[in-house]
């Protein structure tokens, strides 16, 4: 990627940021899709974190995996929570696919 690229791509994040604090400022986005929002907003900037810190050390797949589990044991921790405080629904749909992954992922795990 040129610069010149990479320059489109910060000034396409700012236009966006920009957009939503407009659309935010007349009532227009929901507090969910706003904690959604920032929720991207702070894992791209983890990963642009943890790319300049590893790009400079040579450890760049490495970064990945640690933040890649990391991330993942966050993101099941506090489901977990929300689960327990009923925040989120056990019969809901899609736990079904989280069980069957989560069963697959220790499977694998254990195996190690």
């Amino acid at each position: 990627m040129t610069e010149l690229d990479l320059g489109k791509q910060v000034a396409n994040i700012r236009a966006v940021l920009q957009t939503v604090e407009a659309q935010v400022a007349r009532g227009r986005i929901p507090e969910e899709g706003l904690a959604d929002f920032k929720s991207a907003v702070d894992d791209v900037r983890l990963r642009l974190w943890g790319i300049m810190s590893a790009s400079s050390s040579g450890e760049y797949d490495s970064f990945v995996e640690r933040f890649r589990l990391r991330r993942a044991t966050e993101i099941l921790r506090e489901l977990a929570q929300d689960v327990q405080q009923g925040k989120v629904a056990k019969g809901h749909p899609e736990m079904e696919w989280l069980t069957e992954a989560a069963q697959n992922l220790l499977a694998l795990t254990a195996q190690a």
